[in-house]
């Protein structure tokens, strides 16, 4: 059974983050492979909200290289 998302009527099973360096292909192959789109970011800029054609959520995230950056140039303990 699909997930209800964003009502919690019927739970998530698991939740997917892709991180994509843009927006317009990933979304277009997502959708191209039976993804419905359900929330953009203008709530939020670093990711969109899709369901798999079975209705199971996952985001699309924007990599943020100098987050990766910034976590490899810190020392390791």
């Amino acid at each position: 059974m699909a997930p209800t998302w964003p009502a919690n009527t019927v739970p998530q099973q698991a939740h997917v983050d892709f991180h994509v360096p843009e927006y317009e292909a990933a979304h277009a192959h997502a959708l191209s492979l039976g993804a419905t789109f359900l929330e953009d970011e203008s709530a939020h800029s670093d990711f969109r909200v899709y369901a798999d054609p079975d209705g199971h959520p996952f985001c699309l995230c924007l990599e943020q290289p100098e987050r990766y950056e910034a976590a490899e140039s810190t020392p390791q303990a």
